[in-house]
């Protein structure tokens, strides 16, 4: 064989052995099976050896973190939904801090209110009329010598003129009316408790639901409170101071008020409107102590007129129509009052009227606005041929919702008193009322 055919040979290593071969200080990786290499030189005697470090790593246990997803652009309608997102609750914060500032702002403007009022009803005296040569106040019937100036009035209100003083004012009276044999049996056709209606004219009861049946009538007791007080008043242009005495009671019991304030002096006429028309306390009360020197001599003066009309089942502990259980009447026996107080022509009048502003006062400049509680619900002409003119609304708990009201048959003008009590709802009674003058006259 030709030698120069063969291929070259691979030249010795370092250690004289050919390229290819193993040198004696190599050997196998005993667990691995991989190659490793050994120190040269071996460690001298009597110190072991350095461990054998592997050419490859073994495969790690630990956990890979999973590839990251690339970074992706929002598109453009989640960057409208974030913005509107942001502008809402930017707007929520907004309205959150103005409702803040209005609270606290409210709350501030309430305890200065209630500070002026203390130290308004700590400071306020009785004052002396421009006109007048002795002081008014609540003392009991203390009278002007002179009287003052009339005040303009709305043309609601009858001129003093044209009012005879109590001593020419002669004492209403009525009969009791009477049920006949035409008188009809209300029972489920309306919601109230009690109900009479009544034609004074004849003393026939046309329609009764127990109509003789002990009650509470609520404010409808004003009636009686106008139709005592008239009769014991000699000038309706006197004046009467109202006090925080008389407020703040009535004030804690939850009493209807006419506006009158502390401190507040105004005329006997406008208590006599503030009684009836907004149906308040205070100034029903201010009559009262005007009058007699006191509620309790003044309620009375209430019942000696109940008697002196013909009540037998009516009874009063107090002039504004408060909760009492000895306080009650029947529906019969309001008719009766109202009645007697549709007869005074002054009565008739403010029992009549829809709105009344008495004159400026210091308290007031503008006057006190007041509205019927009776005509503020209704029109009056409602009932199919019957026009109802005047009357009055109450209400307690205990005696529900109650309406005693004036009215005249369009054709015949015959007239009816209708009373009602214990109704459930604030306008049920105006129903009833409807029901009853359009179905019994």
């Amino acid at each position: 064989m030709n030698q120069s055919s063969l291929p070259p040979r691979r030249p010795p290593n370092r250690q004289g052995q050919p390229s290819g071969t193993r040198p004696a200080s190599y050997a196998a990786h005993p667990s691995a099976g991989q190659t490793q290499r050994r120190i040269q030189n071996p460690a001298p005697q009597g110190r072991p050896a350095p461990r054998a470090i592997p050419t490859q790593r073994p495969p790690s246990t630990a956990q890979t973190r999973p590839p990251q997803t690339p970074h992706r652009q929002p598109t453009r309608e989640e960057i409208i939904r974030r913005k509107r997102y942001l502008e809402r609750k930017r707007a929520e914060e907004r309205r959150r801090r103005q409702l803040h500032g209005t609270a606290a702002a409210l709350i501030a403007f309430l305890l200065l209110a209630v500070i002026i009022a203390v130290i308004r009803s700590c400071t306020d005296k009785p004052e002396t009329p421009a006109s007048a040569d002795t002081v008014i106040t609540d003392t009991p019937t203390t009278t002007l010598s002179t009287p003052p100036e009339t005040a303009s009035q709305p043309e609601s209100t009858a001129s003093p003129e044209t009012e005879p003083p109590a001593s020419s004012i002669t004492p209403a009276t009525v009969s009791r009316p009477a049920a006949d044999a035409s008188t009809v049996t209300v029972s489920d056709e309306i919601d109230s408790g009690y109900a009479v209606l009544i034609a004074p004219e004849s003393g026939r009861i046309l329609a009764a639901k127990n109509a003789d049946t002990r009650m509470y009538p609520a404010s409808m007791t004003k009636v009686m409170t106008l139709l005592t007080a008239y009769e014991h008043i000699d000038n309706l242009e006197e004046t009467f101071t109202v006090t925080s005495a008389i407020i703040d009671p009535l004030y804690r019991s939850n009493a209807s008020l006419a506006g009158f304030s502390p401190g507040e002096t105004v005329t006997l006429r406008d208590l006599l409107y503030g009684t009836i028309l907004p149906s308040g306390a205070e100034a029903a009360v201010s009559l009262a102590i005007h009058i007699a020197g006191s509620e309790e001599e003044f309620v009375k003066l209430m019942n000696e007129k109940a008697k002196e009309i013909g009540l037998t089942d009516t009874h009063f502990t107090n002039c504004t129509g408060l909760h009492n259980k000895d306080h009650y009447s029947t529906a019969v026996e309001i008719a009766m009052i109202m009645d007697c107080a549709m007869q005074h022509e002054a009565c008739r009048e403010i029992l009549s009227t829809y709105q009344y502003t008495t004159p400026p006062t210091d308290k007031h400049p503008e006057g006190v606005a007041m509205t019927s509680t009776m005509l503020s619900r209704m029109y009056g002409d409602e009932p199919d041929g019957v026009t109802i003119t005047a009357g009055k609304t109450g209400y307690t708990p205990e005696a529900g919702q109650c309406l005693v009201s004036y009215g005249t048959d369009d054709v015949s003008c015959e007239q009816y008193i209708l009373v009602t009590s214990k109704a459930e709802g604030k306008f049920e009674p105006v129903f009833d009322a409807i029901e009853m003058y359009s179905e019994y006259t």
